[in-house]
């Protein structure tokens, strides 16, 4: 239950940020490039007729087998427990009922025909699972959909609307910012602001970095004497940063940006990295305190004090209220602020950071201590995410070179925090152009005029033109935008169909991948059909398709799935030959090129992890290589990997500029006819990027592909994408 509810609600939170739009058919699609049909009753019904084992048993059965009473706490914004609360009156209910009944019928039939028990339990499960469905979608379609799709949207443009007559042009002939002068007063006082213009330079003020929330019924404050709306999480802020004896002068988003003015945004947006460092202070807010919000800031103090004794002290759970604090604790890395992706920038260049929760602050440096050191603790080892997100955010601070492939460039930068949320799609990637600083003219330029899909196209010819790699291409698979096959859709907060080979961290150090050599790419862009023409070289074509490749725990179940593809590969392959070696390669991705002594015996035996320490690594790297893959065969013999859902017919060539072959499907006629009115070139073939492949004997080429093809030895061909 807790990973069903974590796909349903997390999912949509974050992969659809409120103020997404979201229609019907564009979750449709969604759902169905992403293999997660199961939340949808249309694709359910189609996934039960047309792939009954391996949708529901390996993909949805797992799902359902843990419970978390905490989950809707967790994978819910603060500011949307009706939204929970709904859910829970819709889908419980449902899904109980229809299971209860399922499990008398299949206890009843049990008695008779015990042998049919197995079967009969499936069934329950398949029909607790229609129940479930069926709920997302009466809780989509009557609540989420129509309240935070419909009327947060609508309510946000009259905020907007309503603030923007507050404001008189910032000058732009030098650096202009608004400064917030928050008037003194005490907590219960009306809020009263004044707006100061001021040149960034030399200007003396604080940086809030914040969450705006979603508010349905926004907060009025007094802005030069007007009226202005806010939301409750910022109102909340102003309460406690406001001070009774002298004003306060104060940065904050929402307020020093008209935000119904999209030229004024995208200016103050190129500023964004130089207010935060000129700011004496950035001021992390992390919400209104709690009575045990003073303990648990104490607690970080003593931490950084003492390191990590405290937590290793047996007896801190007999320490007074030691329960309030860890909830606390929990609590404030659980909050929204770390989720959101302009945090980033806002933490790494600022000079001087505190975090503030209520009325209480303490440094930046001691919350990272602490929150580093969590996960290793027998306490918090679910906080290992946050762990890892400080950590980054504090290795841009300190200016570490991160190890990451092209980790250095906007798109590194971009897949390397694609977990993080924004409202605004575009803000993805424009949140992270501050931390970068190059005077290349080709790097992406914030334009908030255009709509999100717009930008991620830009911003992927942008990589693929600066980075001189496929790179970009290659990240889309499984995530990509609506109809453009090679363009990843930055609003998903996941890693697409699979992890790519070349960001892949199971490969020998030293060893890249090299399938087209050095060669960098050769392209056109026609934008306005959103048609990518890149130049390759056709290898071959896939004859044979073995099973889908998952997340497996069960050994025997492991052992089944190798040796499903070892058929496909013509097997049963004995020991030692070219054929088993190839095996080898291929379903390590070349990492590892021969298996373990006995490994294959050892590791059938039911419930026995893994003996030695090769053994796990063995297993952990097939994993690696293969998980969400197939493997198959081609026509000319060679064995590969590939995505889950290519299919005998696909093509693998090698597109100069990549660092692995890809795998590309011939577009029908229709879809290429649907752009036919801005397509150049009427009746050439398109194709649709299915993905990156691994191909033994292609991942390395030997030679120089520039001379081979001035030679004439290699004839390269334009493959037309959409």
């Amino acid at each position: 239950m807790a990973s069903l509810l974590r796909n349903i609600s997390k999912g949509f939170w974050t992969q659809y940020p409120v103020g997404t739009k979201l229609t019907w058919s564009f979750v449709g699609h969604q759902l169905r490039q992403n293999h997660t049909a199961v939340f949808n009753l249309v694709e359910l019904l189609k996934a039960l007729i047309t792939n009954f084992v391996r949708v529901w048993q390996v993909l949805a059965l797992p799902l359902m087998s843990s419970m978390d009473k905490d989950v809707l706490r967790k994978s819910m914004p603060q500011d949307s427990r009706a939204s929970a609360i709904i859910y829970v009156v819709i889908a419980y209910p449902i899904g109980y009922c229809i299971a209860a009944i399922g499990f008398s019928a299949a206890a009843i039939l049990s008695l008779a025909a015990i042998a049919i028990l197995p079967a009969l339990a499936t069934a329950v499960v398949l029909i607790w699972m229609v129940g479930v469905s069926l709920s997302f979608v009466l809780w989509f379609a009557l609540y989420r959909y129509p309240v935070f799709e419909l009327m947060y949207p609508r309510l946000r443009t009259w905020m907007l609307t309503r603030n923007s007559r507050v404001y008189s042009a910032v000058p732009t002939a030098l650096p202009t910012i608004r400064i917030v002068r928050l008037k003194a007063g005490n907590y219960k006082d009306t809020i009263e602001c004044d707006l100061l213009t001021s040149p960034l330079v030399g200007a003396s003020f604080e940086a809030l970095s914040y969450v705006w929330g979603v508010t349905l019924a926004p907060y009025k404050i007094q802005v030069d004497g007007r009226p202005f709306y806010i939301t409750r999480n910022l109102y909340t802020a102003l309460r406690e940063l406001r001070l009774a004896d002298r004003d306060r002068q104060l940065w904050i988003d929402a307020m020093s940006i008209n935000q119904y003015d999209n030229a004024e945004k995208t200016a103050q947006v190129q500023m964004m990295r130089d207010v935060y460092a000129t700011a004496e202070r950035t001021i992390i807010w992390l919400g209104k305190t709690s009575k045990a919000t003073r303990c648990a800031f104490d607690f970080i103090r003593l931490f950084n004090t003492t390191g990590a004794s405290v937590m290793g002290w047996k007896d801190r759970t007999k320490v007074p209220r030691w329960r309030s604090i860890r909830r606390e604790l929990e609590s404030l890395l659980e909050y929204e602020w770390w989720e959101r992706a302009w945090i980033i920038q806002e933490v790494v260049v600022s000079k001087n950071v505190v975090v503030q929760r209520g009325s209480h602050q303490v440094g930046w440096e001691s919350l990272h201590d602490l929150v580093t050191y969590l996960p290793f603790s027998d306490e918090f080892p679910h906080l290992e995410t946050v762990a890892q997100f400080a950590e980054d955010i504090q290795e841009l601070r300190t200016g570490e070179t991160a190890t990451e492939p092209i980790s250095n460039t906007l798109l590194g930068l971009a897949y390397r925090f694609r977990y993080q949320s924004a409202t605004f799609g575009s803000d993805k990637v424009y949140a992270l152009m501050g931390l970068l600083r190059s005077n290349n003219s080709t790097l992406l330029q914030p334009d908030y005029d255009k709509l999100p899909e717009d930008v991620f196209v830009d911003f992927t010819i942008s990589a693929l033109r600066n980075n001189q790699n496929l790179t970009a291409v290659a990240l889309a698979a499984g995530a990509e935008l609506q109809n453009v096959s090679w363009c990843r859709d930055w609003r998903f907060n996941h890693d697409g169909a699979f992890e790519t080979f070349w960001f892949s961290t199971h490969l020998p150090p030293g060893r890249p991948y090299l399938a087209s050599g050095a060669h960098p790419p050769v392209l056109e862009a026609n934008i306005e059909a959103r048609e990518l023409s890149l130049k390759g070289i056709p290898v071959d074509t896939i004859a044979r398709v073995g099973d889908f490749y998952q997340q497996i725990r069960d050994s025997v179940d492991w052992d089944l799935a190798l040796r499903n593809w070892e058929r496909v590969a013509g097997g049963p392959l004995t020991e030692n030959s070219e054929a088993r070696k190839a095996f080898n390669r291929t379903i390590t991705a070349d990492s590892w090129l021969i298996e373990p002594i006995d490994w294959r015996q050892r590791i059938v035996r039911r419930g026995q992890p893994p003996r030695t320490e090769e053994d796990a690594r063995y297993k952990k790297i097939i994993d690696d290589a293969c998980l969400n893959r197939r493997f198959f065969i081609t026509t000319k013999g060679r064995l590969g990997l590939g995505p889950w859902n290519l299919r005998k017919g696909d093509e693998v060539c090698v597109l100069l500029g990549g660092k692995t072959p890809f795998v590309l499907r011939q577009c029908s006629n229709r879809v290429a006819k649907g752009r036919a009115s801005h397509l150049e070139k009427k009746g050439k073939a398109h194709h649709k990027v299915i993905g990156e492949t691994f191909v033994d004997t292609l991942m390395y080429y030997d030679g120089s592909m520039g001379d081979d093809i001035e030679s004439g030895e290699v004839v390269p061909k334009w493959y037309h994408l959409l």
